[in-house]
């Protein structure tokens, strides 16, 4: 029983960091680790890939290890700030119903405003694309 809960937990972690690199790999929030280096990226995956396929798990870990580093992290908590910071100021412009001030904020953080407010998609290129419904 101990061993399938190990497992689980493996196979949970797994996913779960298999998905974080392909939201990061699109784009997603603009806050990976590789944010700007698709090939590298894109070689990691395929090799982490390959490592779970194959239930390689000590060449997965050091694969996994090997993104984790200081400069890293605080990339990392540097764009999650930047993004608290935007939300905040998205909520209270939206709050105040001040849409071109909600316009200047997309700009300045250089998040697009495509689609009908339908969720998350990357927008311009430059980060997280959130999509923010506004009144015609």
């Amino acid at each position: 029983m101990k061993n399938k809960t190990n497992i689980g937990i493996l196979v949970v972690f797994a996913v779960l960091v298999l998905g974080v690199a392909g939201v990061v790999s699109a784009g997603g929030f603009g806050m990976g680790i590789n944010y700007g280096k698709p090939l590298q990226d894109q070689e990691f995956r395929t090799q982490v890939h390959s490592t779970v396929v194959a239930g390689d798990f000590s060449t997965w870990k050091n694969l996994m290890e090997s993104r984790i580093t200081q400069e890293n992290f605080d990339s990392m908590r540097e764009r999650a700030q930047t993004m608290e910071e935007f939300r905040t100021k998205m909520e209270s412009a939206r709050d105040s119903g001040d849409y071109s001030l909600m316009k200047q904020l997309r700009e300045e953080y250089g998040i697009g405003n495509q689609g009908q407010g339908k969720g998350m998609a990357r927008g311009n290129g430059q980060g997280m694309g959130l999509r923010i419904h506004q009144a015609a």
